[in-house]
């Protein structure tokens, strides 16, 4: 992959991840409907900070093994946050309970 092609991806790659990242956050301050525990709690916000590391960890792998070698392939690192953060919003779905007013 050229050089010219792999910044703007990772620019791309880390905007929207930073954004989803954040956007997250204010989702679950404003969620006021549901209940969870705090072991489940603090279960998504050990994910959370999981997903954050791993969106700045990807750009800084992709681009060491770009500069390494160049003939590498970067489609496990540029997956690995999206994969947490599958993994975080199904915990998140599966573990809240509906509150009724």
């Amino acid at each position: 992959m050229s050089f010219w092609i792999l910044v703007p991806l990772l620019f791309i790659h880390l905007g929207l991840g930073g954004l989803i990242a954040f956007g997250l956050v204010f989702l679950a301050c404003a969620e006021r409907q549901v209940s969870i525990s705090k072991f489940n709690n603090d279960v998504c916000v050990a994910l959370w900070f999981a997903y954050s590391i791993s969106i700045f960890a990807s750009v800084v792998l992709v681009s060491y093994y770009h500069l390494t070698n160049g003939q590498a392939s970067y489609c496990f690192w540029l997956a690995m946050p999206w994969a947490v953060l599958v993994v975080l919003i199904t915990y998140w779905n599966a573990t809240t309970v509906k509150v009724e007013e």
